[in-house]
């Protein structure tokens, strides 16, 4: 009788132990995620102020370009003016370009990360 009281207290114990570890590891796994997360948060913040930023010194650039150029309608040569004025206008079409496709890829690629995401929590 003593003998299996014994036994059952030691498969208790190792019972109690293996359910300390699984506890300890979840605990470690949940600081884990919540480092990436913050991680995540604080990326998403940081490259959305520097596009913010970026975007904001090409507008001040070309509002500047396209100011100083008007200013120069009667001081140089008109094939220079025009000249002046298709290169300033293929820039900004390419800027918007670059912009729309940024968006575009941008969008494709939180797609797929959703979908990554999604397939991993199931």
């Amino acid at each position: 009788m003593n003998n299996s009281w014994d036994q059952w207290c030691r498969d208790t114990h190792r019972v109690v132990e293996r359910l300390v570890q699984e506890v300890e590891q979840m605990k470690q796994e949940h600081i884990v995620d919540k480092q990436i997360s913050a991680y995540i948060q604080l990326n998403e913040k940081l490259m959305s102020n520097a596009n913010a930023y970026t975007n904001l010194i090409m507008v001040a650039g070309y509002a500047g370009y396209f100011a100083f150029w008007s200013t120069l309608s009667g001081k140089i040569p008109p094939w220079l003016f025009n000249a002046c004025g298709l290169a300033i206008t293929i820039s900004l079409t390419l800027f918007i370009t670059w912009e729309i496709l940024k968006m575009y890829w941008s969008a494709q690629h939180m797609r797929s990360t959703q979908a990554i995401l999604a397939k991993r929590a199931h």
